[in-house]
Parts: structure tokens; sequence; C-alpha cells
């Protein structure tokens, strides 16, 4: 076109070669319609036409062309839907461009550019996933239409490029590491991760890659930062026993080792033998001043002297001593050899000898005895110690027949009186009663022992020195007539009565104010008269011939056989009766009779207060019966019973108060 339109000048010789030009240009290009042609003074290219609108014809570019740049040149203009929807179409520089919009790019806008996509069909084209998306610590997805980066633990940041909380990479390796914390290192050590790896720098002992642990042979059981060695076999040289739970390996020394690791026997004390025990080493005390020390076999080791004894040279031997401290032992008292009786003094270092009070040595031959004084010489002595031994000697007069140190006089003519003899070979002159004689009562007087009969009853004792004769028990002779009668009894004599056999014979005597009227040994107070009363006469108990008259004298008869017996009746005024009063009348000597004495409250039921057998001669005096009774009754029944006849008088007035 440029070649065109600077040679118009040439155009009529060109328009032969410019149908030549339209003629191939047709026939191998398909050209538009208006090629080829001259159009004015132009020949139009095949893809223009000729526009004869204007005054002069124009070659201009064939419809949906353009030659807005001027070159000449057609080029196709910019048609609806060039670009799609995601572009503007320009074709102002002579070429239909497309300027795409929201990342997308090619001469249509028809895709994203290249690192780019839309998967959710926005419009808007967002970087797609891609190797270098999440570096290389994450895994990208793109899917919903934003790259989204899911970082590798440890990783964090939109593209997995930064170090998660507690991470660094201070070296920049894109590898993330543990960044230094205050407890990196344990509070042991100081942290350093400069060089992308957090490392410790331990103290106090601690070691590890976190400064966690004490080194090999060190602790910290007390857990105060510190690592102290523990312990070990050595720690306490093998004489001890070692504990490291206060944090600090101490020993307990053994064998009397000392020290912190028992390296040394304690003061005063040596392993010469090294057997692990200390022994005390030889010291300016250790024998006590009294020999020499050596401790090289391990054991002091003391070579006495000055008679000194023992491991330490304490004491002096047995039997010897050092009072006096001059370093020289001698005897004791024990040992010094006193004799008897004697005392002894060795505090003065020396033993010395002294008789004891009351001793001599009057013969020197070291063994002390008895003074005079102090010999105990008996009664009758005479003592000397003038040889060293006290000798008692019996004074003249005097002799020791039995040998008891006491002298007693000897036997002489005139020392014992008649019917005996002296012998002083006891001891003791002593007079000897002659036979037939006897001295009971020590009173050196000998009379006849006891050779004649003291009569019944008694018997012969000269145990009083004088021979009497006396009687047997339960005899007595108080009147002396030498002849032995019973002696009173506690039961000789009956109630109220007392014994008394002071005249040679015994006597009941009646307590004053008793009697003994029936004279059966029992004495009673005077009884009682009772005056009233009636007696019922009548057949078959009664006395037809004496009704009670009220005359204390009146006696009545008790008839044997048909009508036996008396009943007394005493009304309203029972009485307490324990006795009666019988007389004889008309009996035989020799006849027994018996009666029954009863009592009755009602006439009727009787209770028999006495069964009585008896005799009652005629003439004899008054006979009073007995018997026991507690109870007052109304009536009272004499009944008699014997075979013979005769008469008995029962006195009228009973007595109600005798025994």
């Amino acid at each position: 076109m440029l070649i065109r339109r600077s040679f118009r000048a040439l155009a009529p010789l060109l328009t032969g070669l410019a149908l030549l030009t339209q003629a191939c240009s047709e026939s191998t290009t398909g050209g538009g319609t208006d090629a080829g042609m001259l159009c004015g003074a132009e020949v139009c290219d095949a893809d223009e036409r000729c526009d004869v609108t204007s005054a002069t014809p124009t070659c201009v570019c064939e419809a949906g062309l353009q030659d807005r740049d001027g070159d000449g040149t057609c080029a196709p203009s910019c048609v609806a839907g060039q670009c799609g929807a995601h572009g503007a179409c320009s074709d102002s520089s002579g070429t239909a461009t497309c300027t795409c919009t929201g990342g997308y790019a090619g001469a249509a806008c028809a895709a994203c550019g290249s690192g780019l996509q839309d998967l959710d069909q926005d419009g808007q084209c967002a970087p797609a996933c891609g190797a270098t998306t999440c570096t290389v610590h994450g895994t990208c997805s793109d899917a919903s239409g934003a790259a989204v980066c899911t970082c590798d633990v440890g990783y964090t940041g939109a593209d997995c490029s930064g170090c998660a909380a507690g991470l660094q990479d201070r070296d920049g390796d894109g590898a993330c590491r543990p960044a230094c914390d205050p407890t990196r290192c344990n509070g042991h050590g100081v942290c350093d991760d400069a060089s992308g790896t957090a490392t410790c720098t331990c103290a106090g002992g601690y070691v590890g890659t976190t400064c966690a642990s004490c080194g090999t042979g060190l602790q910290d059981n007390d857990a105060d930062g510190a690592c102290m060695p523990t312990c070990t076999t050595s720690t306490c040289s093998g004489r001890g026993t070692c504990s490291d739970t206060s944090g600090t390996a101490t020993c307990t020394c053994t064998g009397g080792y000392v020290g912190a690791s028992c390296g040394s026997c304690g003061a005063g004390t040596q392993d010469n033998d090294a057997d692990g025990v200390c022994a005390p080493s030889c010291a300016s005390a250790t024998c006590n001043g009294h020999g020499t020390c050596v401790d090289t076999t391990g054991a002091t080791v003391c070579t006495c002297t000055g008679g000194y004894v023992g491991a330490s040279c304490a004491s002096c031997a047995a039997g010897t001593q050092d009072n006096d401290a001059d370093g020289a032992c001698s005897a004791t008292c024990a040992t010094a050899g006193c004799g008897a009786s004697t005392s002894c003094l060795d505090t003065t270092g020396t033993a010395v000898c002294s008789c004891l009070t009351g001793t001599q040595d009057n013969d020197g031959d070291g063994d002390c005895s008895a003074t005079c004084a102090t010999a105990g010489c008996g009664t009758n002595t005479t003592c000397t110690d003038a040889t060293g031994t006290a000798v008692c000697s019996c004074a003249a007069g005097n002799q020791d027949n039995d040998g008891d140190g006491d002298c007693g006089a000897t036997c002489t003519p005139s020392t014992c009186g008649s019917n005996s003899v002296c012998s002083d070979a006891s001891g003791t002159a002593t007079c000897l009663c002659d036979p037939g004689f006897q001295d009971n009562d020590g009173n050196g007087t000998c009379l006849p022992v006891c050779s004649f009969s003291c009569g019944t009853n008694a018997t012969c004792s000269d145990a009083s020195g004088v021979a009497v004769c006396t009687c047997d028990a339960g005899f007595q002779d108080n009147d002396a007539n030498n002849s032995c009668l019973p002696a009173c009894t506690p039961t000789a004599c009956g109630r109220n009565a007392t014994c008394s056999d002071a005249s040679g014979a015994t006597s009941c005597v009646c307590a004053a104010g008793t009697s003994d009227e029936d004279v059966d040994g029992n004495c009673s107070a005077p009884c009682a008269v009772y005056g009233g009363g009636a007696i019922v006469v009548g057949d078959p108990i009664g006395d037809a011939g004496a009704a009670y008259d009220g005359n204390v004298n009146t006696q009545h008869n008790a008839i044997t056989g048909s009508s036996p017996g008396l009943r007394y009746d005493f009304g309203s005024n029972p009485q307490l009766l324990r006795s009666i009063l019988l007389y004889s009348y008309g009996w035989s000597s020799s006849a027994t009779f018996g009666f029954t004495y009863s009592g009755s409250q009602d006439g009727m039921t009787w209770t028999t207060l006495a069964d009585v057998s008896t005799t009652l001669p005629n003439g004899a005096p008054p006979k009073r019966i007995s018997f026991a009774n507690d109870t007052a009754y109304r009536y009272y029944l004499i009944y008699f019973y014997n075979t013979a006849s005769g008469f008995v008088r029962v006195q009228e007035i009973v007595q109600n108060t005798c025994e």
C-alpha cells in the first residue's frame, strides 16, 4: 500500500500490472471484490475495496478489517465477543487486540493465565497451586477457586513458609526447629538457637541436650541446681558407708576413721597394720607414765616398769600399791603378811602392821593376841600376857574343872550340910543328897524323900523339898484331918444352890431367898399361895367328904380305886402351875403309886403335864412334885392310879409360881 501510494504518479503505468496482479490474486487468494482494481489513483489490495463514495475513490479495508495504524495493511477489526466475557477488544493500534481482565489471558481471553485458575468460575482468576505455592512444607488445594495451603506440623503462614510458635528457622534452611524457651534447658543451662538449632550450654554439672540430668558420677538429690559427686566405692576409701540423699556424698566412717572420705584415723589413733580399724596410738598418757609404748604393729603395746601391770600400765600388780605415787609398787596391807589381830596402813606407800586395840605382841612374833584386859578371863581368875599370850589361872581355892574359863570354889569339908556330900567335878562345887534324901527346893537342905502311904484318894509329893500328902484330883482335905473326900464340882448342886467343901465335906447351900422344901437338890423362891377357885366334887372324881372351904390348911383326900383324883377349877382366872404338894395318909410304906397331872381350858380336852411314879410312906414329910409347864390353864386334874386302896391328901392351896 505504501509503495502504491508513493508512486501514485505511476498509476497509468502500473494499471496493466495491477490488472495482472489482481488476476493472480484472485486466482490464488480469493481476495476482496475490488482487489487489483484501480481505485482512483490507487490499486486496491486483495483485502480492500474501492470506496467511491467520496469525491476521490479511495481503497478502504474490506468490512471487518481496518487499518487504524495507517500502515496500509488491513487487519481484522474487533468484533463482538472476540474477547469473550473476560476482556475488551481494541484495534486502534491497527491490530485487533484483546485486553484481558480478571487474570484471563490469550488472544481471546478464553483461559486464565499461566499459574492461574478460575475453578469457582467467579470470573476472577486466582493463583493456581504450584510447586512452590506452599513452599515445600504444606499441601496445596485450589478446588475452591483459591489456592489454600495445609501446612505440615511445625509450619504456618499462607504459603507455610513460617515456623509455628515455639519453632524457628534462624539459619534460613527452610526447616523449622524448636526455639529456645525458659524451660528448654530445665533451668540448668543457657539456650541459643541462632544457628537454627536450639542448643543448651549446661551449667552446674548438668549434661544432655536439655540439661535434664547430672553428668556421669554426679547427682543433684537436693535439687539445688548443682550436681555433686555421687557415692562410689571409693568415695569413703572403703572405710565407711556413703550416702548422697542430701545432695552431697557424705561418709559415715567406720573403724575409727575420720575425714570427708574417711582417709585417715582420728586424733590419737592409727592403723599401722592397715587392717581398716583405727586403734589408739602411742601418746604421752598411753602407758600412764609407767612404761614405754610401741604401736608399729597396729596395736599399742606398753612395756611396764616399777611393778606396774596392765595394757596401759595403769595399776600395780595384784597385791601391790603405789599410794605415794612414786612410780614404784610395793606390797599392800593384804599382802604385807601382817599377823593375827593386827591392823595395817599402806596410805604412805609402805604397808605398816600394828596390833589392834586390846591386843599385844609382847613376844615380837608379828602375831597380836588379846591382852589380859581383853582376854576375857572368867571369874575368880588371875592373868599374865608377858609371853605374848594372855594366860588365865584360877585364884587360890578355886577350880575350873569344866574348862569353861570361870573358876568356882573347890569343895571343903564345910561346903555341904548333913545328909549330903560335895563334888566339884562339873566345875561347880555341888552338894549331893545322900540316898533317901532330896533337896528339890534347892535350898541346900536334904530332907527325906516320900516313903510313906498317904491313904485313900491321896498321893505323896516331895517336889517342894518337903515330902507331903496331896489329895488326888477331885478330892480335898480342907479340914486337914488327913482324910481326902470328894471336892465340889460344877454339877454337885441343883438350881440356885452353891457347893461348899470348906469344912472338909461337900454341902449344897441355897441362894438367899430360896429353899429346897422338897429336898430334891433344887432351890426355889417361896411359892405364892392361891386361895381362890373351887373343887368340883362328885363322882367319879372328887372328895365327897370335904368341899372347898377357903381354908388354906384344909386337906382333901384323893381316894384310889373308884374315885382316884381331884379336879381344880380357876374359873376366869387361869393359873400357871408347875408343882403340887402331896401328903401321906393311910398309905403303906412299901407301896408305890402313880398319878398324872393334866391341864385344860374347857374341862374336856386335857394336856398331860406330868406322869409320876413315887412312894409316900405313912407319916413321911410332904412331897412336892414339880413338872414343866408354860401355859396358864383354867382346869387342872390330878389322877391317881394304883391297885391298892388308901388315901393321898392334897393340900387345897395350889402354888402357881413354884418350879
